[in-house]
């Protein structure tokens, strides 16, 4: 899927930047849970969660839902998400 010209990473928020910038590596995102912490978006090594302040939290729900919205990222299966664009592509959208 060509995304440019629909949107550009100018338009995206910090937290859905942050996202992409770490799913770059493999390309998945995660949708993780737990009683205590509530959900979460992880991705490589980067776990976007604060236990003191649930706010980072929506803020990174949010912005993968952005990305979602954009077609940048899709759900794949369970709790893993994957992203639509790779390698030239990405870098492209990780530059701005």
């Amino acid at each position: 899927m060509h995304l440019f010209g629909r949107t550009s990473t100018a338009r995206l928020s910090r937290q859905a930047q942050e996202i992409l910038e770490a799913a770059k590596g493999r390309g998945e995102v995660f949708l993780l849970r737990s009683a205590s912490s509530g959900k979460w978006v992880a991705s490589g090594s980067r776990h976007f969660f604060d236990p003191r302040n649930p706010s980072v939290s929506a803020a990174y729900l949010e912005g993968l839902r952005e990305l979602q919205s954009k077609g940048i990222v899709v759900h794949d299966s369970g709790n893993h998400y994957r992203l639509t664009v790779a390698g030239p592509e990405l870098g492209k959208w990780l530059k701005h």
